[in-house]
């Protein structure tokens, strides 16, 4: 009914707004007459009572009622308003909803398991109206003697025993006995498995398989973390974690423990060897807790340090050499920025900056390619960004050897040698070590 009550409205409010087009037009097309001058002045008349009518009222009584709200809602001219609005007010009603709080906590009692459906209690209290009962409803506890059981009831009752209750040595309390559960113990393996892949291993997921760690199953099998396994492929499993080694001729037991640095008692207990005079050539033993030894430089690297013309870097006569044949910096060191930025030709020779040992010689993330060298002096240096290196861990290089190539390899953006040097563990500004 509304809705059609609605529909009228609408339509009879647009007949009206016709009925004025129509009739301007009629007026505009009738001769300036006393005819057309009655029917403007009746139309005028008629429009203004419309408004007269309709608009006045209303707006009379959005007036009042804006008027009635103003001097319900302005505090200057409430007095209830402005006396509850008043900050004394309101800090005297937070100090003694306080007070009675702190009241309430001297003077309440311990609440027990024995009070919780007593009406003193706050819970009673606080849903006291309602009808429920809030005492806990208790399993019924078996008091029989172990005397009064016969013997068919006790080996019926006993696998029946986790969904009893007991009670407590006092007498106050029912419980549930908790017996906590273990995972399956898995007995150790001593001896050396062989695993086919399936469908959806990875070499994660096989070392996990064997609660081994990924290094142990990729060293066993001479793989790399970026080798791709096959379905059918055979890998070798070890039983710990550690890695293989073959006895060759002539090789002593203390040998194979120093160059894996573990303890040869680990060896022999491990494969249950008596003695090191066990040892046979060719004989496969596992290295308990093993890592591998670094690798030695291949000859064609040798020949190309060879082929590397000697450095002819300035010394400065200070405690390190300057690394390259120029001395344009194209980044100081700071708090963000570790070491210094020398600007060189792609392919320009880098020279180590004192005699040491080469601790890394690898890609090194934002570095790129990198050498570390540790020195005599115990100093450490870095230098990255290079597009070939040319030495490997655990060589020995000299002052002014050449160790790398100025690349732009890492995060860089043009070729240059990223130097750093490291006191104490402390990344220091190298230009104070070298000038």
């Amino acid at each position: 009914m509304r809705r059609h009550l609605k529909k009228f409205g609408i339509a009879a409010l647009l007949l009206v707004a016709k009925s004025f087009v129509y009739m301007r037009q009629l007026l505009q097309r009738l001769p300036a007459s006393r005819l057309g001058a009655a029917l403007r002045t009746a139309g005028q008349f008629l429009l203004r009572g419309l408004v007269v009518i309709v608009a006045l009222p209303g707006y009379h009584l959005t007036r009042r009622l804006h008027n009635d709200c103003r001097r319900v809602f302005t505090a200057g001219h409430s007095y209830l308003l402005r006396s509850v609005s008043h900050r004394y007010i309101l800090h005297l009603a937070i100090l003694t909803l306080a007070l009675l709080t702190a009241y309430d906590n001297l003077i309440t009692q311990p609440a027990g398991a024995a009070a919780l459906g007593q009406q003193a209690s706050l819970i009673f209290s606080i849903v006291g109206a309602n009808n429920e009962d809030l005492s806990p409803s208790l399993p019924t506890i078996d008091t029989s003697t172990p005397d009064q059981e016969t013997p068919s009831s006790t080996e019926t009752a006993q696998p029946q025993a986790l969904g009893r209750t007991f009670l407590s040595y006092s007498g106050e309390a029912v419980f549930q006995p908790y017996l906590p559960t273990t995972e399956s113990s898995v007995a150790p393996r001593q001896q050396i498995e062989g695993y086919v892949v399936e469908a959806g291993d990875t070499l994660a997921s096989i070392a996990l398989k064997f609660r081994l760690q990924l290094q142990t199953v990729l060293l066993a099998n001479n793989l790399s973390p970026r080798s791709i396994i096959r379905p059918g492929q055979k890998l070798t499993i070890l039983p710990i974690d550690g890695l293989l080694h073959t006895v060759r001729r002539g090789e002593r037991l203390g040998t194979i423990a120093s160059a894996y640095r573990v303890m040869p008692e680990a060896i022999l207990s491990f494969n249950r060897l008596p003695n090191e005079r066990s040892l046979l050539p060719g004989q496969v033993l596992v290295v308990p807790g093993g890592r591998p030894v670094p690798a030695l430089a291949p000859a064609r690297t040798q020949q190309t340090v060879a082929q590397v013309p000697a450095a002819v870097a300035v010394d400065t006569g200070t405690k390190l050499l300057w690394p390259g044949t120029g001395r344009r910096i194209t980044q100081y060191f700071t708090w963000r920025h570790s070491g210094i930025d020398i600007g060189l030709p792609f392919g320009t020779p880098i020279y180590a900056a004192e005699s040491g040992t080469v601790l890394e010689s690898r890609w090194g993330g934002g570095y790129g390619k990198m050498v570390v060298i540790k020195h005599d002096n115990g100093f450490i240096t870095r230098y990255g960004h290079n597009s070939k290196n040319l030495v490997v861990p655990g060589q020995r290089v000299s002052r002014g050897q050449t160790i790398a190539l100025v690349g732009s390899t890492g995060r860089s953006t043009g070729p240059h040698i990223h130097f750093e040097v490291m006191v104490r563990g402390v990344r220091v500004n190298p230009l104070n070590y070298t000038r």
